[in-house]
């Protein structure tokens, strides 16, 4: 099985991920080696906290490409953002200054200890402003456990929910067991990317959900969210 991975910080210099280009390359290197074979480097756009990195992430990126066209001539790369919210997004996805996913879909980022109002303000101004939102890792929100009605209802309304494929293999606390299944076996999630950051901690790495996600759930759901609507987000395709 091939995948697709539409959110991974593997780009140097740029923000929390890879810390040098030989870094870079490795976690590209192991992304390959575990079947993905298109993949979008997600860099945060938080300015804020990482500064104006908009001509570093396009370097890294370009010298990224360089290395997998020798390499991996059958790798598709793509370059977006994860975008941090802020009261400023809309203006700067109006200028250009972050990018989004298939020239279509926002990745979207808050603090894990986001209230729910933010995050619906947030929503309703992206909306209304035309853009479609991907909740980046939607496992990770404190103020979004045991609160699957709200979920579906905000899916109704258009966001996607995309969770890390750490998230599923890794052995967790009961109540997180609990609410892993619950936004599986829902159909609440839409995609499933590695996030990821470096080559131990936070790994690039979906064969391992795959499989997971194939025994627990069938194989046509994990195809469906490591590879059909990923791709489908990075053609700018309806998800």
């Amino acid at each position: 099985m091939i995948f697709t991975d539409m959110h991974a910080h593997l780009l140097c210099g740029v923000d929390d991920g890879a810390r040098d280009e030989a870094t870079m390359l490795a976690m590209l290197d192991a992304s390959y080696r575990d079947g993905v074979r298109r993949l979008c480097a997600t860099p945060h756009f938080q300015p804020d906290f990482y500064g104006d990195n908009a001509a570093a992430r396009e370097e890294a990126f370009a010298r990224l490409s360089a290395y997998a066209k020798e390499h991996y001539p059958d790798l598709v790369l793509s370059l977006g953002n994860e975008v941090g919210y802020r009261t400023e997004c809309l203006e700067d996805l109006r200028q250009g200054r972050c990018l989004m996913l298939g020239g279509r879909y926002v990745l979207l980022d808050f603090p894990a200890d986001v209230s729910l109002f933010i995050m619906e303000n947030a929503f309703s101004r992206f909306f209304s402003g035309g853009y479609r939102v991907i909740l980046a890792h939607v496992e990770r929100y404190g103020a979004l456990l045991g609160k699957y009605r709200l979920l579906r209802e905000w899916q109704d309304y258009g966001v996607a929910f995309q969770m890390t494929a750490s998230y599923i293999t890794l052995p967790l606390p009961a109540f997180e067991r609990k609410h892993r299944k619950k936004l599986l076996s829902s159909g609440l999630i839409g995609m499933v990317a590695s996030d990821g950051h470096d080559l131990a901690a936070r790994p690039m790495g979906l064969s391992e959900a795959y499989g997971v996600l194939s025994r627990t759930y069938g194989q046509a759901d994990a195809d469906r969210l490591l590879y059909h609507t990923p791709n489908r987000v990075l053609n700018g395709e309806s998800i």
